[in-house]
């Protein structure tokens, strides 16, 4: 048997960073020159946003030289082995929650990274407009608005908000005339269509229909009945 001075061990190092937690494997042996150690595996070693690996005798190598279970001849010294990891990458979604047109997908965004979410780019369902993204469906979640950082912590789907348009009357007025006149399909949303109805008032004395007009005394625009306008305002 060797003496001990000339004994050696394998150190094992855990080389996470900030809020790595767990223990690094402790080989317990004591080895001669050109014994054969077997690498031990990952322990009880954790970090998250990254990837486990394997070994290395470089503290700062990205690739390992060694995984559980290999084995390597000791050499006149003591080994030291560092952990190897590697940062995970995770995709950002954008969901159309009920707009129409193409998925997108951000792949292979790093883990703690700042990633800069994107506009939108869908259709807006009928009558809708867009208001921002969430991380959740029903708006629940974290907004986020185009040109915003968001922090990569894990894949993370965005969805698409959207908000009914503003809507407007149609109103009526017998303007000296007689009786109701009420449009029953309104409001209208914004930038749809409306149908001018014909003329239910009763004519005050000795005067007849001859039309409508946006004022009282005729001199705004002139509406027709049975034609049909856009409405961008009451």
């Amino acid at each position: 048997q060797a003496p001990e001075s000339e004994l050696y061990n394998v150190i094992y190092v855990k080389n996470y960073g900030t809020g790595g937690t767990g223990s690094a494997p402790v080989d317990r042996n004591d080895y001669a020159q050109y014994n054969t150690a077997t690498v031990l595996g990952q322990n009880s070693m954790s970090w998250p946003g990254y990837e486990f690996l394997g070994w290395s005798t470089t503290q700062g190598a990205t690739e390992p030289t060694y995984h559980a279970g290999d084995t390597f001849s000791i050499p006149a010294h003591d080994v030291t082995l560092y952990g190897v990891w590697r940062t995970l990458s995770y995709t950002v979604t954008y969901a159309a929650n009920n707009g129409t047109g193409v998925v997108t997908t951000d792949p292979n965004q790093l883990y703690g990274s700042k990633y800069t979410v994107l506009g939108n780019t869908f259709t807006a369902p009928t009558n809708k407009h867009f208001t921002g993204w969430n991380t959740s469906a029903g708006g629940g979640g974290t907004s986020y608005a185009e040109g915003d950082k968001l922090t990569i912590s894990g894949n993370v789907t965005l969805y698409a908000q959207w908000a009914f348009n503003a809507k407007y009357s149609v109103t009526y007025n017998k303007n000296g005339g007689g009786g109701t006149m009420t449009d029953t399909s309104s409001p209208y949303y914004v930038n749809t269509s409306f149908t001018v109805l014909a003329n239910t008032f009763t004519a005050p004395a000795n005067k007849h229909f001859i039309g409508w007009n946006t004022a009282a005394n005729g001199t705004g625009t002139d509406y027709t009945a049975g034609t049909s306008y856009t409405i961008t305002g009451n």
